[in-house]
């Protein structure tokens, strides 16, 4: 039973995390956010690292890293629909922004079905079948609901960036012409 107690106890820390995680992104995609300039950092610096683990651990296996990109891509395309789609504003002191609901919350919700089956399927249905984090992480379909949810959030976080350095771009120009009259 000891040896049982820690992968058990590893799925636990996880799922809690990973749970934590969609509930803040079903909080963001539901109403306005405040964008700050510290978002898309931490956010390239977060997924980047998972990415490049993730990648890692595939090294081995090239064609499912070419399905993971391939996934990336639909995702990164779903962003960009998003993106034409989210409500921008502008306010002195506060930029926000209003997501575009129906892509967010499918991905959020895609994700979490795909790591609940998983969870259900290593402690329910199969508890006595030894499970490596490597053969998870290269399932097709933890692939592609990562890869969705990585390419729309990488994506969607540069439109944020790029929107954002363009009103701070052109509050600058603004200021440059009243200081010159």
């Amino acid at each position: 039973m000891a040896a049982r107690a820690s992968p058990l106890l590893g799925y636990t820390a996880l799922a809690i995390f990973i749970l934590w995680r969609v509930s803040v992104r079903f909080k963001r995609a539901i109403g306005p956010q405040r964008l700050s300039r510290y978002r898309a950092p931490i956010t390239f610096a977060i997924y980047g690292t998972i990415l490049l683990a993730v990648i890692w651990s595939l090294v081995p296996r090239l064609g499912l890293i070419a399905e993971l990109l391939g996934f990336m891509t639909i995702g990164a395309a779903l962003a960009a629909v998003a993106l034409r789609k989210t409500l921008f504003e502008a306010k002195p002191g506060s930029l926000t922004y209003t997501p575009y609901k129906p892509i967010a919350l499918s991905l959020a919700t895609l994700f979490l079905a795909r790591l609940a089956y998983r969870l259900i399927e290593v402690l329910w249905l199969a508890p006595e079948v030894q499970r490596s984090a490597g053969e998870f992480v290269s399932s097709p379909l933890t692939l592609g609901a990562f890869g969705l949810l990585t390419g729309y959030t990488l994506w969607y976080t540069k439109g944020l960036a790029a929107w954002r350095r363009h009103v701070i771009a052109a509050k600058h120009a603004r200021e440059a012409l009243k200081s010159e009259d």
